[in-house]
């Protein structure tokens, strides 16, 4: 009898979640998004359940989503960070986090 070994590939593991904070209004922010292996992962975000698109404003870097000057109105809601394994489809999102 032969046995195949098939490399299974891990869940999506965060060890870096965004999490809810008092920013001010002009100054940097930054929503922190990680995974335990990295390895094929796209990562997006979403504001409010919608994709963001990069601006000199927000932006992501790496995995992480970057704010060079918090507005309160146009980054008033919820931001979650998708990660997605490019491989096999699987997507793991984060819990809410705001302003």
């Amino acid at each position: 009898m032969l046995l195949l070994a098939v490399g299974a590939q891990a869940k999506i593991s965060f060890t870096k979640e965004p999490y809810s904070q008092d920013a001010l209004h002009g100054r940097g922010a930054i929503l922190r998004c990680e995974v335990k292996d990295p390895t094929d992962i796209e990562f997006e975000w979403l504001q409010n359940g919608e994709p963001i698109q990069d601006t000199e404003r927000r932006f992501k870097e790496g995995s992480n989503l970057q704010f060079a000057s918090i507005d309160r109105q146009q980054d008033g809601g919820n931001f979650q960070c998708v990660a997605r394994n490019l491989v096999t489809g699987e997507e793991a999102r984060t819990t809410n986090a705001s302003f």
